[in-house]
């Protein structure tokens, strides 16, 4: 039986979002130490995406600082 794979921290997911019914990418920012515990039962997730609407709780990276082709 082969063991599932836990998510650390930095490290890039999809994952199903309560308010939509396809994946979306999410970033893990909970410590490793919650991510990887068998007694934890859910992880810190930031979700994001290439577009959406600016507003106070967004954040455009330009791709200097990301490796990415774009913003």
């Amino acid at each position: 039986m082969e063991a599932q794979s836990k998510p650390r921290r930095g490290e890039i997911w999809t994952a199903y979002l309560n308010d939509a019914p396809k994946k979306h990418w999410v970033v893990i920012v909970s410590l490793d130490s919650r991510n990887l515990s068998d007694r934890a039962s859910s992880i810190l997730i930031v979700p994001f995406g290439s577009y959406g609407a600016d507003g106070p709780t967004t954040l455009q990276l330009l791709s200097g600082e990301t490796g990415l082709p774009g913003p």
